[in-house]
């Protein structure tokens, strides 16, 4: 419509007045009119029409040039500049303001995903913290079992010392009560066998004139004899040579002299005389090579003794001072046996046999062991690691073992081949000076 009104205007402008007939905004709105032309008043051809047509083509097109050459003008400078571009000032200003706060809002929101992922890492972290940290009762097991070890292998290295010592003294008669008399050794482990081993129903009850009416201790027959009931079966000896007390040997001890005199040098040597060795000038005599050979068979007895010196000090009773024999006894205790009978057991002190016998089979009988193991992987880690460590332990005293035995082997070696050996020793001697053998 307001181009119309322009366009009637300008055509008025031009060929006719305009009157105005309205108001819109500001602007003036012609009434529009028609254009008036000039009639031809004579007939005339399609020529002289022509060239009025071409007149009015080229006033209409020049009226629609300036119309819409003012039409841009109007709507640039004031439609837009003047209406448009203040309003949508105003709308970006309000769009900017309302986007900056749905920004802030939705900042928030990734503030508060932060904020609740932090804290939820954190929980975790802690909830993570506070279960690897809180050791299993399987766990606490082991390691109060496991406690008394070093101190008990240590009592183990002193025991064996001291059985070995003592048994040389024997052999060698170096004991001032040994080596009195030439009978001294059999005589004294014939008292002690009518005081703590005699069983009067052996040899056909015909023991009563050696054992002379003494009735021994029922737990302690024939254990000068019986190597499984004095040591094998049992997990702790009563042996400490730890102590300085002076007390007289336990029945153990006796036990355990007795059964090593029984198995190893039933017959000590005989005491020789020193004028027997040598002559007044100090000349060995025929008699110390003699000598040397039963010392000779001394080391080689020694060797054997070593190893039942190990055995028994493995299950000499265990250190007191670290204090493991209540957990010791309480992982029997769960696997059945009585409170009351668990230190006929294990001993008042455990010993270092005993405390591998719990960490490498006991712990393992018991149900509870693998039902501790629905637990945190950390713990069964721990227990994993533990396990591997008991089990370098154990391959340790294997390892001993193996060496033991391979120098009893060596030493059975050695006596097999002394009679060839002598014989080469002596083809030997018997060479002349030229390498030639004596006829």
């Amino acid at each position: 419509m307001l181009a119309i009104g322009f366009f009637d205007g300008y055509h008025n402008k031009s060929f006719a007045q305009c009157v105005p007939v309205a108001t819109a905004n500001g602007y003036e709105i012609c009434e529009p009119t028609e254009i008036e032309l000039e009639e031809c008043e004579v007939e005339c051809g399609c020529a002289d029409c022509s060239t009025v047509l071409g007149e009015t083509h080229t006033a209409i097109a020049e009226m629609l040039s300036e119309a819409f050459i003012e039409h841009r003008i109007w709507m640039i400078d004031v439609f837009f500049t003047g209406h448009i571009r203040y309003a949508m000032s105003l709308m970006t200003h309000q769009m900017t303001a309302v986007a900056m706060e749905q920004v802030k809002i939705i900042g928030g929101f990734f503030d508060a995903k932060h904020q609740l992922e932090t804290q939820r890492l954190f929980q975790k972290l802690m909830a993570e913290a506070h279960s690897d940290y809180q050791t299993s009762e399987g766990m606490c097991d082991i390691g109060t079992t496991a406690r008394g070890l070093y101190s008990s292998d240590r009592k183990v290295d002193l025991t064996k010392q001291v059985l070995s010592k003592r048994v040389m003294a024997r052999q060698l008669r170096s004991g001032r009560g040994i080596s009195r008399l030439d009978n001294s050794d059999i005589l004294s482990r014939i008292g002690i066998f009518r005081d703590r081993f005699c069983n009067k129903q052996d040899n056909a009850a015909n023991l009563d004139f050696l054992c002379d009416g003494v009735e021994a201790p029922r737990a302690t027959k024939n254990k000068d004899v019986d190597y499984t009931r004095t040591i094998d079966s049992e997990l702790t000896i009563d042996i400490d040579f730890s102590k300085d007390d002076g007390a007289a040997p336990s029945l153990d001890e006796e036990a355990v002299y007795a059964l090593m005199a029984n198995l190893f040098g039933h017959t000590v040597f005989p005491n020789i005389s020193d004028n027997t060795f040598a002559d007044g000038t100090g000349a060995p005599k025929q008699t110390a090579h003699r000598y040397m050979n039963l010392r000779s068979i001394a080391a080689k007895r020694s060797v054997a003794q070593n190893s039942i010196s190990s055995i028994i000090a493995e299950r000499a009773e265990g250190d007191k001072i670290t204090e493991h024999a209540p957990f010791v006894k309480s992982a029997l205790v769960e696997l059945g046996v009585p409170p009351e009978e668990v230190n006929l057991v294990t001993g008042n002190h455990p010993s270092y046999f005993a405390q591998m016998e719990v960490l490498t089979k006991k712990l393992y009988q018991n149900p509870v062991f693998y039902t501790e193991l629905y637990d945190n992987p950390t713990n069964v880690m721990r227990k994993g690691t533990s396990i591997r460590a008991i089990s370098l332990m154990q391959d340790r005293d294997f390892f001993k073992s193996l060496l033991r035995t391979e120098a009893v082997l060596a030493v059975a070696l050695e006596s097999m081949l002394y009679e060839e050996h002598d014989r080469v020793y002596r083809n030997l001697n018997k060479l002349d000076p030229d390498g030639d053998p004596i006829r």
